[in-house]
Formats: structure tokens, sequence, C-alpha cells
């Protein structure tokens, strides 16, 4: 996938494995390149499975991260497990 979008990367898009975070400030500016994604991808033969897309969200969790137009930042839930896990006591 990384290979398949290089020449779109930080242009248009991060992609990183099987997935794929398109960005854009306006939202003609966005779908033109959304389409310029989807071609890159149709020309390579990769098909998209609609459940696991996300379009047009204000908000997204990629790689781990809920990204946004304010930044990127640990997803609340990811940081309650961490904090929940206990000490472990020498055996």
């Amino acid at each position: 996938m990384e290979e398949m979008l290089d020449s779109l990367r930080d242009e248009l898009c991060i992609p990183y494995l099987d997935d794929i975070l398109r960005y854009g400030e306006m939202f003609n500016d966005h779908v033109q390149g959304l389409r310029r994604v989807l071609k890159a991808l149709q020309k390579h033969g990769v098909k998209l499975r609609p459940a696991k897309c996300e379009l047009f969200k204000k908000e997204v969790r990629y790689v781990g991260r809920l990204v946004s137009a304010d930044g990127v930042r640990i997803d609340p839930s990811d940081l309650e497990a961490v904090l929940s896990l206990k000490e472990r006591k020498p055996s």
C-alpha cells in the first residue's frame, strides 16, 4: 500500500501498511484528493472494504492514535487500559 501511494504521500495521504489517512482543509479539495487516492489504488487492483472505510470524519483512529485538525493524541481508552495495569510484584 505504501509503495502504491508513494507519489501521493505527504501531499494527499499518509499510507501505513494497510491503512491510509487522507486529509484536507477544504471539502472540495478533500474530495478531489480522495479521487486521486482511489484511482491510484484502482490502478493497482486494490479493492477496499466499505465497512472498514471511514470517510469525511473530523476525527479518526489511525495507527493507534486519534487524529484531527487539533493534532494527534492518545486514545483515552488506550490510556485507561495502561493506567489500570497492576504493577507486578517480584516472586
